[in-house]
């Protein structure tokens, strides 16, 4: 188990922190979309980094040459199912999470490469705005199990992996 602080934090709070892109996005939202997003503290934040990447549930950037066609984010074996999907159409991206068989109401980890906050969200809030959270910064969702990840490459290629395997 990750034992993290959410804190809650004002607009104002969070607009010295995030991204123009993130702070936009939290802003246009519904308050009840609002207050089903916490943003993390920085110590949290880190230790969640920290916990991601010991995790190797992703390949490091430095270790892949990204071509678009045969590449995954994935080591090889890590996950016993893997999708990707290349983004065309808002209804379709939704579609397409959906079908990646996730609860609704399970809480989800956002880590994006444009923030040094990690988001702790659920599932619906992700697909029902993934169109505003893919669009620029890579990004990961996850949740405490490690069972599946979702990796979003800035180029506009999402990739799913499920069945996470141990060493």
């Amino acid at each position: 188990m990750i034992n993290l602080q959410k804190t809650t934090l004002t607009i104002n709070e969070i607009e010295k922190i995030l991204s123009f892109g993130l702070l936009s996005i939290l802003k246009s939202l519904p308050k009840t979309h609002q207050e089903q997003i916490s943003v993390l503290d920085i110590k949290s934040s880190k230790t969640l980094y920290d916990n991601f990447h010991k995790s190797e549930m992703i390949r490091g950037c430095d270790t892949f040459r990204y071509d678009g066609l045969t590449w995954s984010p994935f080591p090889k074996d890590h996950f016993s199912e893997f999708r990707n999907y290349k983004l065309s159409s808002k209804t379709q991206l939704k579609k397409w999470l959906f079908n990646c068989g996730i609860p609704f109401k399970n809480s989800v980890f956002l880590l994006s490469d444009g923030d040094r906050n990690a988001i702790v969200t659920t599932w619906k809030i992700v697909v029902k705005h993934s169109d505003t959270i893919f669009w620029a910064d890579d990004s990961v969702v996850f949740d405490e199990s490690h069972s599946w990840c979702l990796f979003y490459h800035h180029e506009g290629d999402i990739y799913f992996g499920r069945t996470f395997h141990r060493k």
